[in-house]
């Protein structure tokens, strides 16, 4: 199996010659995600505390518009070939649009389902907090608790080796063999967690399935995306940790200049290198899939 530089590498030679042409069409699949920012802002304005509607809002845009867009968008990526010569308005941008046109139930569907498992393996993943929290509240009084966060915040403004070990005396009394529980808790917290993980790279590549197979049914989407990322979920996320250089540049950017225009057009530039990299990916993992089902058949 290739590294996260063969990929890059392979990426940069599609985009050779066309990489303004992906810079627009990744204008086109932001838009959405900027508009539903704006939304946001304009229910948190407007309707103040409403937690619930804002929260409603951002899975409809992110279900009906960003995932779709997202499918348009790598459609797009897949076309695209490099030094072609084509002038930037001969190419269809329409296609960013094209996952409204061509298999959008089992799209929508696919998206819809894998959100619902991640959603709720999240709520699993925050159990051990969740029971953490609620015996805390049942065994220990309020008073304690405040006391002990009134303690911790004084310490942090003036420290002092008699605060700290009132507070450690405190905290011993009020928490008995908290080494032990923290241990179970770390461990609870990590068992709780994993199928979150896993399941959210297995499913990194469904877009890329949909984007390239229009006819394909719900059940073998599902087939595929496993038999994709089976035993390469850790390659997947290297690959994805390759990009971290160009992701500090822009927090920096941001940090620095706090426009969110010039964080934006850094993030644009950036889209199509990296979709098409994950994109080569794909490629060359479907090349050992399809090898493999020509030899050996479907599965099961």
């Amino acid at each position: 199996m290739y590294g996260s530089m063969f990929y890059k590498h392979e990426a940069r030679g599609r985009l050779r010659g066309c990489y303004s042409v992906a810079v627009i069409c990744a204008i086109l699949f932001m838009i959405p995600q900027y508009l539903m920012s704006r939304i946001m802002t304009m229910i948190d304005i407007t309707l103040p505390g409403s937690m619930l509607i804002r929260e409603s809002a951002a899975l409809l845009v992110q279900l009906l518009v960003v995932n779709i867009f997202e499918i348009g968008f790598i459609r797009f990526l897949l076309r695209l070939r490099p030094g072609d010569g084509n002038s930037i308005r001969s190419y269809d941008y329409n296609l960013i649009l094209s996952g409204y046109t061509e298999n959008f139930a089992v799209s929508l569907r696919a998206t819809l389902m894998a959100s619902l498992k991640l959603f709720l393996l999240f709520l699993l993943a925050l159990t051990p907090t969740a029971a953490l929290v609620i015996y805390i509240a049942l065994r220990v009084p309020v008073d304690t608790l405040a006391r002990i966060a009134t303690d911790m915040s004084e310490l942090a403004m003036s420290y002092s080796p008699q605060a700290v070990t009132e507070l450690s005396q405190l905290i011993n009394s009020t928490f008995p063999h908290l080494s032990l529980f923290t241990g179970l808790y770390i461990i609870a917290t990590i068992g709780a967690i994993s199928p979150f993980i896993y399941k959210t790279y297995e499913y990194k590549m469904i877009p890329f399935i949909l984007a390239e197979k229009t006819d394909i049914a719900y059940s073998s989407v599902k087939n595929r995306t496993h038999d994709l990322m089976e035993g390469f979920r850790m390659k997947f996320f290297l690959i994805q940790l390759s990009f971290i250089g160009y992701m500090f540049i822009l927090a920096t950017i941001l940090t620095l200049t706090g426009s969110i225009l010039i964080y934006s057009a850094g993030t644009v530039l950036l889209l199509p290198y990296q979709y098409m990299t994950y994109l080569e990916f794909y490629r060359q993992r479907t090349e050992v899939i399809e090898h493999n089902i020509e030899v050996y058949g479907n599965r099961e």
